[in-house]
C-alpha cells in the first residue's frame, strides 16, 4: 500500500512540476503540506521527493524549501511522425522543429517508430504516446496515422488519451476525421483542396482532358481533400467528375492494376498524386507500360520533394520552415490558453511546374 501511495505522489508531483507550476520563486510545498494534502505520511512523501531529486528535476535550498531546477522548468514536447522513413516529406519539418527547440532551449522527443506492416505502425503510435504521457510532456505535434479504414479510431483514441491527460496536442497537416467534419483541434497545414484545384487547372490548361486522382489504397483526410479540390477544377471546367471512376487507389508499382486503370475510355491523360514519390513510381510504370510523359500522360504530385526535381515532376511545394515554426507557436499558445477555441491555421503553398506536365503542343 505504501508502496502505491508514493507513485502516487511521486506522478502527482512530477505532473505539476513539468506542467509549469512550481518555478525559481514558487517552492514546491512542504512535506507536512503534501502529507495532509494526498492523505498520506511524511516518509511516503519523502520518498517521492528522493525520486525527484534523483531525476534532477528538485533540489533543496537551505532554509528556503524545495525549487524545481533548470532542467524541470525546460520544456519537453512529444513529436509523433508515423511514416518517417518512408516519406521525405517529415525529415525537414523535423530538423526544423529540433532547430526552433534549440533557440528556444526546449526539447522534443522524437523516436522513429515507422514500420512497414499496418497493425505494428498503430501498435508503435500507441506506445509512443502513453509514452509521452507517462513522461508528462508539456505538449504534442502530431501527423495522424495514414492508411487507415474509415472507422479506425487510432487517431481519435491517441488525441483522446492526452487531453484525459491535460497535454495539448497539435494536428499538422491533417485533421483526424474526414471532411468536411472538423475534429475540434488545432490544425496547420496547406489548403489541400485549395492545392490540388490549382494543380489540376494547371492540367487543363495544359490540354488535359481527362484528369485523375492516383492515391495509395486507403482514406485520409488531408488526400480527400485534394480529391475534392481536382473534382472541383474538373468540374468547373464542365467535365464530369466520379469519385469511383476518376480515382486510381493503388500501388503506383503494380503494374497490373495501373495497366488494367488505363484501358478505362476516355482513358485518363493526367494525375494529380498523393505526393511526390508516389508520382515519381506512377511515371516510372507509365513508361513501362508504353506511355510517353507528358505526351500521353501528364502527372504532378505534392510536397516539394527532392524526387520531384531530380525526376521534372510538377509539384505543390510545402512551406517547411513556416510549417514548423507555426505548428510549434501553435503549440505554445495552446499550453498557455489550454480552454482557448481550436483553429485552423491554412500556409500558402506554390505549384513549382516542370517538364512532367509541359507540352509542347496542346491537344
Amino acid at each position: 500500500m505504501t508502496k502505491t501511495k508514493h507513485s502516487e505522489v511521486y506522478a502527482l508531483l512530477k505532473g505539476e512540476i513539468l506542467g509549469g507550476k512550481y518555478g525559481k520563486s514558487r517552492a514546491v510545498p512542504s512535506e507536512m503540506q503534501l502529507a495532509r494534502r494526498c492523505s498520506c505520511s511524511r516518509t511516503t512523501v519523502r520518498k517521492a521527493m528522493d525520486e525527484l531529486r534523483h531525476e534532477g528535476l528538485v533540489r533543496s535550498r537551505q532554509g528556503k524549501g524545495v525549487f524545481v531546477t533548470e532542467r524541470a522548468e525546460m520544456k519537453t514536447f512529444g513529436l509523433i511522425l508515423p511514416g518517417v522513413s518512408r516519406y521525405e516529406y517529415f525529415n525537414p519539418i523535423a530538423l526544423e522543429l529540433v532547430r526552433i527547440a534549440q533557440r528556444e532551449h526546449c526539447a522534443f522527443l522524437f523516436v522513429n517508430i515507422d514500420a512497414t506492416e499496418p497493425k505494428q505502425l498503430l501498435h508503435n503510435v500507441r506506445e509512443l504516446a502513453a509514452d509521452f504521457i507517462k513522461r508528462h510532456v508539456s505538449g504534442v505535434i502530431y501527423h495522424p496515422v495514414e492508411f487507415l479504414s474509415a472507422d479506425d479510431t487510432t487517431n481519435s483514441d491517441i488525441v483522446s488519451a492526452f487531453r484525459l491527460a491535460k497535454i495539448p496536442v497539435v494536428l499538422f497537416d491533417s485533421d483526424i476525421v474526414l471532411p468536411p467534419a472538423r475534429s475540434g483541434h488545432d490544425v496547420v497545414s496547406i489548403d489541400n483542396a485549395l492545392a490540388a484545384e490549382s494543380l489540376a487547372s494547371h492540367l487543363l490548361a495544359e490540354g488535359a482532358r481527362n484528369v485523375h486522382v492516383a492515391m495509395l489504397p486507403g482514406t485520409f483526410p488531408n488526400q480527400m481533400e485534394r480529391v475534392r479540390g481536382v473534382a472541383s477544377a474538373v468540374v468547373q471546367s464542365g467535365r464530369s467528375w466520379s469519385n469511383a471512376r476518376n480515382v486510381l487507389r493503388a500501388e503506383p508499382t503494380d503494374v497490373k492494376a495501373v495497366r488494367a486503370y488505363m484501358k478505362r475510355r476516355p482513358r485518363p491523360d493526367a494525375f494529380v498524386c498523393q505526393n511526390d514519390a508516389l508520382a515519381a513510381d506512377l511515371a516510372q510504370t507509365l513508361r513501362a507500360l508504353g506511355y510517353a510523359i507528358p505526351k500521353d500522360v501528364m502527372i504532378g504530385g505534392f510536397d516539394g520533394m527532392d524526387i520531384a526535381r531530380v525526376m521534372h515532376l510538377t509539384t505543390i511545394q510545402q512551406p517547411y520552415a513556416e510549417i514548423a515554426q507555426t505548428v510549434f507557436d501553435r503549440l505554445l499558445h495552446r499550453v498557455e490558453r489550454p480552454s482557448g477555441l481550436p483553429v485552423r491555421l491554412f500556409l500558402p503553398e506554390r505549384l513549382v511546374i516542370r517538364a512532367s506536365t509541359q507540352r509542347k503542343t496542346k491537344g
